[in-house]
């Protein structure tokens, strides 16, 4: 299939480690990252060893899997030390919402974080974004703490995912491919969403996405010197 997620080529490496993940992440997150990506060796790693052998094999993605502030703290330190000596290595967390609030977040050079509820459509404009030089953080974890209002009840869980992709430029085709749905039923849900919000047509449609979701993306700070 056609990968909507481009990967970075400033890393030789073809690794990717997902570090501590419970068992229910560890399963969706292998299925939805391995649907997206079909060049990559997509390891699973305990927490500890995982930030150990990051250092020394350099994958081109390593998410983190935490779930306790004592966790958060033990592996800021690696976290900082790949930032400054490894920056190719993109360093993307993965938390609860519990964490999510976490001052704490602020102080870590992190490329991105995702919530442990993290669906198909985040994981691949995460991969999108950090590949770009951009800091990704869950759309629903910016709503906390922006003036983003959430979506009308009406707007099904399928509706926004398409409405996510839409935002990201994705054509029909490739929404279909990712939804796993045609591309009939995909101008369905526009067209349902269109009548839902108000809206005069795609172009109208397009811009909405673009406004509800822009703030998911965040410009990466420069590198220390």
């Amino acid at each position: 299939m056609n990968d909507p997620a481009q990967l970075s080529n400033r890393s030789s490496s073809r690794l990717v480690y997902l570090c501590g993940p419970s068992d229910s992440l560890k399963r969706d997150f292998c299925r939805f990252f391995r649907e997206s990506i079909d060049d990559c060796d997509l390891r699973i790693l305990n927490l500890e060893e995982g930030m150990r052998v990051s250092i020394h094999r350099s994958p081109v993605f390593l998410f983190i899997y935490i779930d306790t502030l004592e966790q958060l703290s033990s592996v800021s330190p690696d976290i900082a030390f790949l930032r400054r000596e490894i920056p190719h290595v993109k360093r993307i967390l993965i938390c609860n919402r519990t964490l999510a609030e976490e001052k704490m977040l602020d102080e870590i050079s992190l490329d991105g974080i995702l919530m442990v509820d993290v669906r198909r459509s985040d994981l691949i404009a995460c991969i999108n974004s950090v590949s770009r030089g951009l800091r990704y953080v869950s759309p629903a974890f910016l709503r906390k703490y922006s003036n983003i209002p959430p979506l009308p009840d009406t707007i099904t869980v399928k509706e926004e995912e398409i409405l996510r992709y839409i935002s990201a430029g994705m054509q029909n085709k490739q929404i279909a491919e990712c939804v796993h749905s045609s591309r009939h039923t995909v101008k369905n849900h526009k067209s349902n969403m269109i009548e839902k919000l108000g809206l005069s047509g795609t172009a109208e449609l397009f811009r909405f996405a673009i406004q509800h979701f822009e703030q998911s993306t965040l410009e990466v700070e420069p590198l220390d010197k």
